[in-house]
């Protein structure tokens, strides 16, 4: 299928995979699935640039409907033929798009974006995210409570609360969800969409986000919970003997990024496979 959010971007040769489920044991009252939704954390790549933005949908799913390491039976409850964990899976999508949405719309956040983004982009991700927000919100269902408080009185009754908020009007959560069905369309442009995929950048922006605060911790607080040193912070001799050293022990042979296929997000760059 084209990219519409990156024209330009060829998408990689599909690499069909069959996927296996756990078979439920007969004494089993419920299938036990075991399942997380574990994309996220599987696809991130801690020393470089995840490979999952240069793989295509099919391969995308491929993976996920496999058994898991840990014992679950896929990658994700979309994978499940039942519309309990299907509801599950989709819950959570929402609930991660809700939070991402938000998140761009506080006051700094915007003026930051109203300053990066060109007039035509940042004005369509603000209209199709106000236009796609609520509907998110009302299929959103409440979290899950275990268990009510020991005073119901104090406290109230969560169970009923959130029985409450999951009581939706027929007629509105169909039109919310024709919505989102349609938001989901690949052959129509979605700002919001080139947005999670620009900010993702391929896992490398929080990756490296959260090694460069480290290394600013480091530079400042490094040698205050070890006795052999002298003051909280690492002296710029301190800083260039452990590079030195570093360097000296030789360094590591990291395979290429298996994402190359898929480098860019401005579409001037069309890959051959």
């Amino acid at each position: 299928m084209a990219n519409v959010d990156f024209p330009g971007i060829q998408q990689p040769t599909v690499l069909k995979q069959n996927g296996k489920r756990r078979k439920c044991n007969e004494d089993e009252p419920r299938e036990f699935l075991r399942v997380w939704e574990t994309a996220p954390a599987r696809a991130l790549n801690a020393v470089g640039p995840s490979a999952m933005p240069g793989l295509s949908d099919e391969q995308v799913w491929d993976e996920q409907i496999k058994p898991q390491a840990g014992g679950a039976v896929f990658g994700t409850e979309l994978a499940s033929s039942k519309d309990e964990r299907r509801g599950i899976g989709l819950n959570r999508w929402m609930k991660a798009v809700v939070d991402y949405i938000e998140f761009e719309t506080v006051p700094l956040r915007k003026s930051i974006n109203e300053y990066m983004l060109s007039e035509e982009v940042c004005t369509g991700f603000y209209l199709e995210a106000n236009r796609i927000l609520p509907s998110l919100k009302y299929c959103l269902a409440p979290k899950k409570n275990k268990a009510a408080p020991a005073n119901v009185l104090r406290c109230g009754n969560p169970a009923q609360t959130a029985s409450m908020e999951a009581e939706k009007d027929p007629a509105e959560l169909e039109r919310h969800t024709k919505i989102l069905y349609a938001w989901l369309n690949m052959s129509t442009l979605s700002h919001v969409r080139r947005m999670l995929r620009y900010h993702s950048a391929s896992g490398t922006s929080w990756v490296g986000e959260c090694h460069h605060r480290l290394a600013q911790c480091f530079r400042y607080r490094g040698n205050s919970h070890l006795t052999e040193y002298t003051g909280n912070e690492v002296s710029e001799a301190e800083f260039l003997n452990a590079i030195k050293t570093r360097l000296k022990d030789g360094v590591e042979s990291i395979p290429p990024s298996q994402n190359e296929a898929n480098n860019s997000d401005f579409g001037q760059l069309t890959r051959g496979n």
